[in-house]
């Protein structure tokens, strides 16, 4: 899926040649974060305001942005930055069921009226967590300065709006990472109890996570299971199928590997 999506931004870009031109050399060790502003109209990117912000976000000269209203492009230590304007509205289908399961944005379905977008990717041998801190940095940057109503990330099924993603942004460091914009939580409740899972993690290379059938209330399921997504991104930590490890509370966490009940394919399990 994200090879693809990635593939067709390059088709996007290809007559742009000096952003094209950016594009590193793809290796099986390329990593690649990517998001899509949606905009009200098909209007050009206020390049003077974004290209300011960029200047005073990263160590890097004027000239070492390839830049315009259209499309931008700049790499910073070893990692590439590509911004393309899409003069047509965002194509893709799963657009319609990130909206109908968006609970962060009561206004979602604005998002489906986008005449164009604005595509980002970053892109290196990196990590996909520094990948993503980046990739947020420059998402919020571009969605400051156009007419957008928000932002929709593919592999997370994600769609939020503008102003809610520019404040997650401004308060991410490396203690607070702004998983609402990363990772999407799904919540489900049956008369067997209360249930949440992710869904993004494998964009991170880790397995998703499920909390089936619990007594405790929603809120608490969910402020857990985001304390368990944090401690497998910051620590690396890909739970082991019947071992422990430990949240930020030092309580033993035990996961189960097994078929999802909430999602295609094998997430861990984990009681509380």
């Amino acid at each position: 899926m994200k090879s693809l999506t990635f593939f067709s931004f390059l088709f996007f870009i290809g007559n742009h040649s000096i952003i094209y031109s950016q594009v590193p050399e793809m290796t099986e060790n390329t990593n690649t974060a990517m998001s899509s502003i949606l905009l009200h109209e098909m209007e050009l990117m206020d390049y003077e305001n974004i290209e300011k912000d960029i200047l005073n976000t990263w160590d890097i000269q004027k000239d070492e942005i390839n830049g315009n209203d259209q499309t931008i492009s700049f790499a910073v230590d070893g990692i590439t930055y590509l911004v393309a304007m899409i003069p047509a509205p965002l194509p893709d289908e799963s657009l319609m069921s990130a909206v109908e399961y968006s609970y962060l944005w009561k206004d979602a379905r604005s998002a489906l009226n986008n005449k164009s977008h604005i595509a980002i990717a970053v892109i290196g041998e990196k990590d996909m967590l520094d990948l993503y801190i980046e990739a947020t940095k420059i998402s919020a940057i571009i969605l400051e300065y156009t007419n957008s109503s928000g932002i929709y990330l593919s592999g997370q099924s994600l769609v939020l709006s503008k102003a809610f993603y520019i404040a997650e942004t401004a308060s991410m460091t490396a203690e607070h990472l702004p998983l609402k914009l990363w990772i999407y939580i799904g919540m489900r409740q049956t008369e067997k109890g209360n249930s949440a899972y992710t869904y993004g993690l494998k964009e991170f290379g880790l397995n998703e996570l499920e909390i089936v059938n619990s007594d405790k209330a929603m809120e608490k399921i969910t402020e857990y299971i985001y304390d368990m997504v944090h401690v497998a991104l910051t620590e690396g930590v890909e739970l082991n199928d019947g071992k422990t490890t430990d949240n930020k509370e030092d309580n033993k966490i035990k996961a189960i590997l097994s078929n999802g009940i909430n999602l295609d394919g094998q997430t861990y399990k984990i009681a509380y």
